[in-house]
């Protein structure tokens, strides 16, 4: 069985990476948890498609870590709402990303996949959105993007290069708008799922009382995906990393797309 990776094309350059993906800001986030039985701090690193009330950004995201006890009552209508979207409750975590999510990017978006600067997800277009919605794909969400500033030149064109030299300051120097109305939608593609853990990182235990997991951690071990990792997702994490893989399945019909600004790069398994 044969798992692929998607991941940004590569660019030749920092510059050009940020000319067209853009960088991505969460602004709002749920608190983090301080547990009183592992002693770890436990914190997420995904996005959930739920708006921060306005009325609990500033108190939400400032605030000191909480107790479990603090955290499951406070995040209560999260854990409504998620559900309700057919996602499981256990997706609300600490320091999850809440929406209003922003998007600024130097140059017109074009593209069916994004890959923002400082994101942890791809951002993907209605058209990609849909397909995966039809194929009932499970353990995902979409939360949209609000395009904040987005530059007026083809990403095509050669990459500006800031006069800091640094690419995070492109966006400061060439022409944008503010909040267009450009009639192109970006979502964040959620991924929940997870696969086994690779060789060299078995899972040594679970926190009882935060869930929080404990793994080992051979770093000389190549990462590797292989069928008996695999929990029959067709789009998952790869245990204790940030990268996502699918299957030979989802490829092919994502592929049937043509999507652009996206590569499938098959992921090595032990045979």
């Amino acid at each position: 069985m044969k798992f692929w990776q998607i991941e940004a094309p590569h660019y030749g350059s920092d510059y050009k990476s940020l000319f067209i993906n853009g960088l991505i800001e969460h602004p709002y986030n749920l608190p983090s948890v301080d547990c009183d039985s592992c002693g770890q701090r436990f914190l997420a690193d995904h996005s959930l498609p739920y708006e921060c009330p306005p009325a609990f950004r500033k108190k939400i995201s400032n605030s000191e870590a909480l107790t479990i006890e603090e955290f499951e009552n406070i995040t209560e209508p999260v854990r409504r709402a998620v559900q309700k979207i057919g996602l499981r409750k256990e997706v609300v975590q600490p320091r999850c990303f809440l929406l209003p999510s922003f998007l600024d990017i130097p140059s017109k978006p074009e593209a069916d996949f994004l890959w923002p600067s400082s994101g942890f997800s791809p951002l993907v277009t209605e058209r990609v959105r849909g397909k995966l919605e039809s194929l009932k794909i499970r353990e995902i969400a979409f939360a949209e993007v609000t395009l904040r500033k987005v530059g007026k030149k083809s990403p095509k064109l050669p990459a500006p290069i800031p006069s800091t030299g640094e690419p995070g300051d492109i966006i400061g120097e060439v022409s944008t708008t503010r909040f267009p109305k450009t009639g192109h939608t970006y979502f964040e593609l959620c991924v929940y799922g997870r696969s086994g853990p690779p060789p060299g990182r078995e899972l040594k235990s679970v926190c009882s009382t935060c869930g929080n997991k404990d793994f080992n951690w051979a770093r000389s071990k190549e990462l590797v995906m292989t069928e008996s990792m695999w929990t029959g997702l067709d789009i998952f994490v790869l245990e204790t990393t940030a990268i996502i893989l699918v299957t030979d399945k989802l490829k092919q019909e994502l592929q049937k797309l043509r999507p652009t600004n996206v590569e499938f790069v098959e992921f090595p398994s032990s045979r």
